[in-house]
C-alpha cells in the first residue's frame, strides 16, 4: 500500500479512496467496516446477522439501506474481512448516490456470484427521468454483463469468465459514449450506447445493489465522478486487489 508523508512529520498510513480522489469519489462502501443490523446504525453487525445499513464511508452519508431484506454479514467472508452475502436482498441507495448531471462515472467493484439465477443483478441504477435512463452489471450466462438500453436497443458487454470468484469488477460508464469494463485490471470489452442518456424503458427511478433471484456477494463498492487518467483508475483496482488479496 501507499504511505502518507506530511511536512514536518511521519505520520504512515494507507491511502485510502476517500484521500485519493478527494471530493471526485461519492461514495465507498469497505469491507469489514460499517455494517448495522438496526437502521439506526446504533448496534454493528456480527457474524450471520441481517444487514440493514451498510454505511458510507466517503463522508457523503450515501449509505446502502436494507429494502425488504438486507444482506448477510459474513465476518470473515474476504481475506478476514467482512462482506455482504445477497440471496434476492437488497440495498437501497439514496438519490444523490448519482445524480442527473452526472455523465461520466467510474464504479469499482469487488464481487462474485455464488448461485441462483443466471440473470443476478449485482448493481443498477436508474434515473428518474422520462425516458427513464440508466445501466445494469449482472451475472449472465457464462460470465459478466454490462449494459445499458438505447433508443436503439440494448448495447452490452458480456465477457466470459469465471464469476464464481470474487473479483475486481471497473466499470467506466460515459452517458452517450464509450462505455468499458475491467475485471482484475484487465479490460474485456467497450461498447458505445449512442444517443444523449442511458435509456431502459419502463423502469421507475432506482439505485439498488442486488435483486430479486440474485444471489451475489459483495465486499467493496466505490464510485468516483469525472474523467479519470488511466493511472488514476489503476489506483482504484490495486486498491481493491490488494486489500482483498485478490490476483
Amino acid at each position: 500500500m501507499d504511505t502518507i508523508w506530511h511536512v514536518g512529520e511521519t505520520l504512515r498510513g494507507p491511502i485510502t479512496p476517500s484521500l485519493y480522489y478527494g471530493d471526485a469519489l461519492r461514495v465507498w462502501l469497505s469491507g469489514n467496516e460499517e455494517f448495522y443490523e438496526d437502521a439506526g446504525k446504533l448496534d454493528p453487525c456480527e457474524d450471520g446477522d441481517e444487514i440493514y445499513v451498510w454505511g458510507d464511508k466517503s463522508g457523503n452519508d450515501i449509505d446502502g439501506d436494507r429494502n425488504t431484506s438486507g444482506p448477510i454479514y459474513d465476518e470473515d467472508g474476504l481475506n478476514d474481512l467482512g462482506i455482504a452475502v445477497f440471496t434476492s436482498d437488497q440495498l437501497e441507495f439514496p438519490a444523490d448516490l448519482i445524480t442527473t448531471g452526472d455523465t461520466e462515472l467510474w464504479l469499482f467493484f469487488v464481487a462474485n456470484w455464488v448461485g441462483g439465477s443466471p440473470g443476478s443483478d449485482i448493481f443498477y441504477y436508474v434515473q428518474e427521468a422520462d425516458p427513464a435512463c440508466g445501466f445494469v452489471l449482472e451475472r449472465f450466462g457464462g460470465g459478466y454483463k454490462f449494459f445499458c438500453e438505447t433508443t436503439g436497443g440494448e448495447k452490452s458487454i458480456t465477457p466470459a469468465t469465471d464469476t464464481t470468484v470474487m473479483q475486481v469488477l471497473t466499470l467506466h460508464a460515459v452517458e452517450g459514449g464509450t462505455n468499458q469494463m475491467w475485471i482484475n485490471g484487465v479490460s474485456v470489452g467497450t461498447v458505445n450506447c449512442g444517443g444523449t442518456t442511458w435509456k431502459k424503458p419502463g423502469w421507475g427511478a432506482a439505485r439498488i445493489m442486488g435483486y430479486a433471484g440474485s444471489n451475489i456477494s459483495v465486499a467493496d463498492f466505490f464510485v468516483v465522478t469525472g474523467s479519470l487518467t488511466d493511472t488514476q483508475r489503476d489506483w482504484g483496482i490495486n486498491y481493491q486487489m490488494t486489500r482483498y488479496a485478490i490476483s
